[in-house]
Parts: structure tokens; C-alpha cells; sequence
């Protein structure tokens, strides 16, 4: 499995919004266009749904995991992973979240931490061709 490189890593966390686009069933037009709070964790780059599971983002990306992220311009070819592990590593994430966007004006810190969001938990992961390598966009 290829991951983020860390410099990478580093772009995303510093950032305070990225726009998710997962793909629909057909795998050519998007679902929905979105602005969402990343956070890095553990080595890997993370988002929740602040609606929860009932989020259309979170939704397709399940039935489709494929997609594509934007920041600062940028587009990045990626695959959506749902995020289903042990309460330690929910809490753990939840912190990350809390501590990256307790004082944010754009991202709802609450929401991210408790509730539904935290069913509505997904890992991007850069998305790679047949070769392995990674995709470009």
C-alpha cells in the first residue's frame, strides 16, 4: 500500500480545508464537490463527515473509493478507505482533530470529535496504477 510521502503530510496537516470529490457508481462525474477538515495521524491523512454517515461525500466515496482531492490548486488521485478500527484509535483521532481545529472559524471542532462524525471517518490514500505507481491527475 503507498501512503503520503511526509512532506506531503506536512502540506496536508498545515492545511485547514481540502475539497474531497469522490466518484459516483459510474466512476466519471462526482457525487459532490465538498470542502472538508483534514488531519494527519499516525502516518496517514484523515476526514469526517461532520453529518456522519448520512454525509453524500462520505456515501459515495463508500460505494465508489475513488476520487480526488484539491488543495492549493492542486488535484491528487486518490482512494477513499472506511476508517473502522478500536475505540483507542477513535479517540486518538478525535484527539488530533481536537487539537488541530479547537479554535477554527471553518471547521466544527465538535462535531469532528463526537457524535456521528466519528462514524464517518475515512483514510486517503494516494491512488496508484496497475504498476503500483502513483496515478496522475
Amino acid at each position: 500500500m503507498t501512503n503520503w510521502s511526509p512532506q506531503v503530510l506536512k502540506i496536508f496537516q498545515q492545511a485547514d480545508t481540502l475539497v474531497i470529490m469522490p466518484y459516483n457508481d459510474d466512476g466519471k462525474t462526482f457525487e459532490e464537490i465538498s470542502p472538508v477538515s483534514p488531519v494527519v495521524y499516525d502516518g496517514s491523512l484523515y476526514v469526517r463527515g461532520w453529518k456522519g454517515t448520512a454525509t453524500r461525500w462520505f456515501i459515495a466515496a463508500g460505494h465508489q473509493p475513488a476520487g480526488f482531492i484539491e488543495l492549493y490548486g492542486h488535484r491528487f488521485p486518490v482512494t477513499f478507505e472506511q476508517v473502522h478500527k478500536d475505540e483507542s484509535f477513535d479517540d486518538n483521532l478525535s484527539d488530533a482533530f481536537w487539537k488541530k481545529y479547537e479554535h477554527s472559524k471553518t471547521a466544527a471542532p465538535h462535531a469532528l470529535v463526537g457524535g456521528p462524525g466519528v462514524e464517518a471517518t475515512l483514510r486517503i490514500l494516494p491512488r496508484v496504477d496497475a504498476q503500483g505507481k502513483l496515478a496522475l491527475a
